[in-house]
């Protein structure tokens, strides 16, 4: 394959159950090798969802999502030259498996807000159900359930972002100590949604601990 100008591979054990995903990844690796040749990863985005989403009926939705291919950059596989045959195959294949792998998670992939983020998955995995719950003990002595869904979050993080960005400066790291309970998720989501950094603080750390994670986080607002 020395001097083609290019050739293609398309791994596929990631789409079968009974195989496992790097087992495509020896030997690409090893002809990137012995070619001299550099990898050119392009990853194609959306199309881990028909599938998955088609058994829950949702597959109309992640279809409207579109495919979104990138192309990136080339990478040489690096192997040691002491190491030969099998080895050198597996070393080969554990250097491509490796950035394969990391492909899905290189900066060019955030380009979305940790919010956006989630409104995105919402509109693909909504079912309606609730995905966050609280029991709280009433006077009484039982106890009452509390549960939102994917709806109720969102709404409630942009009404009570809208509050907050009135405070906070864009970016400003805002210090949040609250109940674990479902008010402190809507509280994280709505300074998400106002470009509001979030530094969680627990208070089980004590004194020390807590000016320590202020200090850590240059928080001076909670």
């Amino acid at each position: 394959m020395r001097g083609w100008p290019a050739a293609g591979d398309l791994p596929g054990g990631a789409h079968h159950a009974d195989r496992r995903a790097d087992e495509d990844y020896d030997g690409p690796g090893l002809i990137a090798d012995k070619a001299e040749a550099a990898i050119i990863p392009v990853r194609l985005d959306g199309l881990q969802f028909p599938q998955d989403l088609a058994d829950a009926g949702q597959a109309e939705a992640a279809l409207v999502s579109g495919i979104a291919p990138a192309v990136l950059p080339p990478v040489d596989v690096v192997v040691p030259e002491e190491l030969k045959g099998r080895a050198r195959r597996a070393a080969a294949g554990a250097h491509h498996a490796g950035y394969h792998g990391g492909c899905r998670f290189r900066p060019e992939r955030l380009t979305r807000s940790l919010f956006g983020a989630f409104a995105g998955r919402a509109r693909l995995y909504d079912k309606g159900l609730p995905v966050l719950a609280d029991i709280v003990p009433d006077d009484t002595g039982s106890a009452i359930l509390t549960e939102i869904g994917y709806r109720r979050l969102i709404l409630g993080s942009v009404v009570l972002g809208r509050e907050l960005g009135g405070v906070h400066a864009a970016g400003e790291h805002v210090g949040v100590m609250l109940p674990n309970a479902v008010g402190s998720v809507v509280t994280f989501f709505a300074l998400q949604s106002q470009g509001r950094v979030p530094a969680m603080m627990n208070f089980t750390a004590g004194p020390e601990g807590m000016l320590s994670c202020c200090l850590a986080a240059v928080s001076e607002r909670f």
